[in-house]
């Protein structure tokens, strides 16, 4: 019965780890396709806009002005998070190996949750920018 348990256990480690990996693949690539959202809806309008409007005779110009400086706030806030996010996976791995902290577990938890809101910023930013940015080009039409 024992070995059943402890076989059980094992599976479940691995299940966990699985998991975890699907886990960081998925914060990874939603990351980078936000940053190539964004990043692409701000190049492709900067770029195409005057072949689509003719800015100079264009109603509500602060619609698009808007817009950009939301892609914009949103790429910064993705390239500051991944910074942010590198430094503190190196001071988890220096605190783990080299001073065997006991309260990482609470810092990694903080850490997340910064990760986490920001990302949700960053990803409500993009979608009004992008909302922003279709309500100019209609109108303008």
């Amino acid at each position: 019965m024992t070995k059943n348990i402890d076989e059980l256990d094992k599976v479940d480690e691995e299940h966990l780890k699985n998991l975890q990996k699907a886990a960081d693949y998925s914060y990874a690539a939603f990351d980078k396709n936000l940053l190539y959202i964004t990043s692409g809806a701000l190049g492709l309008s900067v770029a195409f806009i005057d072949n689509i409007i003719d800015v100079s005779y264009a109603q509500y110009k602060y619609m698009l002005i808007t817009a950009w400086v939301l892609f914009t706030l949103s790429i910064l806030i993705s390239l500051i998070l991944h910074l942010f996010n590198s430094s503190q996976l190196d001071k988890a791995i220096e605190n783990y190996y080299y001073q065997n902290d006991l309260n990482e577990q609470k810092r990694i938890a903080w850490h997340d949750i910064v990760i986490n809101v920001f990302n949700w910023i960053s990803t409500i930013i993009t979608i009004l920018g992008i909302i922003i940015l279709i309500i100019f080009i209609s109108i303008n039409l």
